[in-house]
């Protein structure tokens, strides 16, 4: 097995990122005692569980030197018995916690929980998963300043498009396909930035693509997009004036069940603030990067599809059509009507004129 790190603990600055800190760590075998993995993104938490398994666990010992307890019901001792049982190797031993309420615990408890990671055996690594449970900590609390003092916390963020684009160009390449960053940034919006659902994508456009390069076209042919880039699609073919698009969008979008009528005329809201917000830069002669950061975009594709939706309208129309969301959105949470209100504000949509 790799060489042993026994002197790893970090405190880290809040300008410091923990995941670069991580990955020098196991790049260099100095792997610490204590983890804390929490944030959204799912792929990259479970990839770096999966290297301090690999890297500190042989396979044929997984057995006895790999533990993975579920934190819901874990009492304290059962938890202490797993850190300090010893490595049958007399390497290392790697004990994974999921979704433990670690910063929850009572007095007694949180007392006895920091001083055992105070004083963590050398040969553990304790890595506390947080995956459906919400990461809380208290900063002001004993236990918080011994994580902190004694481990690494690192959350996983949502990946910016400049980094997606890079890990899906890397696996299209170890697939045999070609692919733009146009291409890239348009199939990232559609999928979202759910780093598992954008895998499954690529595989399934490696698969069913039979040239060495993927298109555009091919992304429309292959790719299920989000219900959010549905409603994103719906909104921009109401202000390019599309009717009958916009009518079997939404009529697709209700059907299919993908998301409830609430969430869909938040999104369309949205959209809708972004369109008005496009226009507004287009009068001063701004273009795609000033959007994205006035609207808090991560996609170029997006950015650039809603200035050209925001083209075939004036600034007028996005007032009002605006004050129609805000109204559907009262008749939707109460009012009379209410089955009916995205229809309704459809109708209401392609019935102003300017």
């Amino acid at each position: 097995m790799s060489g042993l790190c026994y002197d790893c603990f970090i405190e880290v600055n809040a300008v410091e990122d923990a995941l670069d800190i991580l990955k020098g760590q196991i790049k260099e075998n100095r792997i610490g005692r204590l983890y804390v993995f929490h944030g959204p993104e799912s792929f990259l938490r479970e990839h770096y569980l999966r290297q301090i398994r690999q890297k500190l666990v042989s396979p044929e010992l997984e057995g006895f030197d790999l533990e993975t307890l579920n934190g819901s019901g874990l009492d304290f001792p059962a938890l202490r018995d797993a850190v300090e049982c010893v490595p049958m190797s007399g390497g290392r031993r790697v004990v994974i916690v999921s979704d433990y309420a670690l910063f929850a615990l009572n007095a007694e408890t949180s007392g006895h929980m920091a001083g055992l990671i105070e004083d963590l055996p050398e040969s553990v690594c304790l890595v506390f998963h947080y995956d459906t449970l919400a990461y809380k900590a208290d900063g002001r609390s004993k236990l918080t300043q011994a994580v902190k003092k004694y481990g690494l916390i690192v959350e996983f963020a949502l990946q910016k498009e400049d980094q997606l684009i890079r890990w899906a160009h890397r696996h299209f390449a170890a697939e045999g396909k070609e692919i733009g960053r146009e291409e890239l940034s348009k199939l990232i919006f559609l999928c979202g930035a759910d780093m598992h659902n954008l895998r499954n994508e690529i595989g399934k456009l490696a698969c069913g693509v039979g040239g060495a390069s993927v298109t555009k076209d091919d992304i429309d042919k292959f790719v299920i997009p989000t219900a959010e880039a549905g409603v994103f699609a719906l909104t921009n073919a109401i202000a390019a004036g599309r009717q009958k698009k916009a009518a079997q969008i939404l009529r697709d979008l209700t059907v299919s069940g993908a998301e409830p009528p609430v969430k869909i005329l938040s999104v369309v809201t949205r959209q809708m603030l972004n369109l008005y917000a496009a226009r507004l830069l287009l009068e001063n002669k701004k273009g795609g990067q000033a959007l994205q950061t006035m609207c808090g975009m991560n996609s170029s594709y997006q950015a650039k599809i809603t200035l050209e939706a925001a083209r075939t309208r004036r600034l007028p129309w996005f007032r009002r059509a605006l004050g129609f969301c805000f109204d559907a959105d009262i008749t939707l949470k109460g009012g009379a009507g209410r089955e009916r209100a995205l229809e309704l504000l459809l109708g209401r949509l392609f019935a102003y004129e300017e």
